[in-house]
């Protein structure tokens, strides 16, 4: 085992058990600790794994808890909720040496969490990234050189996600595209009824949410239209596309080719294949295309602290966190 990669994941649930899959696909040799308490997610995660033909090479275990006296750890994916993610950072790096963690948003749900987790995976020397993959796949990666410097519309148009799970996705995308970490959120159109997450204990918005960046980039992302496919309208000066992820496709409209729109390839991986090349670059260079994980905080605090202010205000129940994830 000596010569193996030592990767934990922690959490194998829904999107845990993708990641399980991703790293079943990895070429480098890897140990793999899965820590998960509840049976169901274990069994899920059992048989999405038994359908890969993965790396044999692999060694994969399964544990309903953190294990105790572990030395060193090259790389953690937490993929739990919001409401634990401090703590199992907290837990690993009470007792391991650390030297990567990929982590799921939305990342916390209290705002005192973001600050002092920055400042023990600064201690520790621990790279950290955030999966917010818009940025790493190469149709939206690619928009930022045909885009230029030109201020940007962005649009959203899905009924099948959340307002406070969706947005978050999008937000770091433009932030990519445009450098701009700096906004203004606008819940004026939400609708006031807030909701029961699919997540049971946390909370969801539905409506238009309206994001006014400092450069001059303008959001808006709407889930009203019911039956309506997923859409994402991206444009500016140089460039105009509308994207359908669902049929793997984009229509394109390019100032330097005098604006004839063409259909072109819109390829979006699922997390079961995305996760595999960036373990693989980050095992293998240090790095890899993610947010670091101070960008994203710059994106999470603004956009929570309104969405909260927003539930407060709609709500009888009156909260002191984030009831997102």
């Amino acid at each position: 085992m000596a010569n193996l990669c030592k990767i934990f994941l922690v959490g194998a649930g829904q999107i845990g058990s993708r990641h399980l899959q991703a790293l079943a696909r990895v070429k480098i040799p890897l140990e793999i600790t899965v820590i998960e308490p509840i049976i169901d997610a274990v069994t899920m995660a059992k048989n999405r794994l038994a359908e890969i033909n993965g790396n044999k090479k692999h060694s994969v275990v399964f544990l309903s808890k953190m294990p105790k006296n572990v030395k060193k750890v090259d790389l953690v994916i937490v993929a739990t909720t919001s409401r634990d993610r401090r703590k199992v950072i907290e837990e690993i790096l009470g007792q391991a040496t650390v030297r990567y963690f990929i982590l799921e948003k939305l990342l916390f749900q209290k705002k005192k969490d973001f600050n002092a987790v920055e400042k023990l995976l600064k201690h520790a020397g621990a790279q950290t990234f955030v999966n917010c993959m818009m940025r790493t796949i190469p149709f939206y990666n690619d928009l930022k050189t045909k885009m230029g410097d030109d201020k940007l519309i962005y649009m959203v148009n899905r009924a099948d996600t959340g307002i406070a799970t969706g947005a978050i996705h999008y937000l770091d995308h433009i932030a990519f595209l445009t450098g701009c970490f700096d906004f203004n959120v606008d819940t004026s159109l939400l609708r006031p009824t807030v909701v029961e997450s699919k997540r049971k204990g946390y909370l969801e918005l539905n409506g238009t949410l309206r994001v006014q960046f400092k450069n001059g980039a303008t959001f808006i992302f709407n889930n009203d239209q019911i039956g309506c496919p997923p859409e994402v309208i991206i444009y500016n000066s140089n460039v105009h596309t509308i994207v359908r992820e669902a049929e793997q496709k984009a229509l394109m409209s390019l100032r330097a080719k005098r604006w004839q729109w063409q259909e072109v390839p819109a390829i979006i991986p699922y997390q079961s294949v995305m996760t595999t090349g960036i373990v693989e670059e980050i095992l293998t260079s240090g790095t890899c295309p993610l947010v670091q994980f101070s960008d994203a905080v710059k994106l999470h605090l603004p956009f929570l602290e309104t969405l909260l202010k927003f539930v407060n205000t709609h709500s009888e129940k009156k909260y002191g966190y984030y009831p997102f994830t």
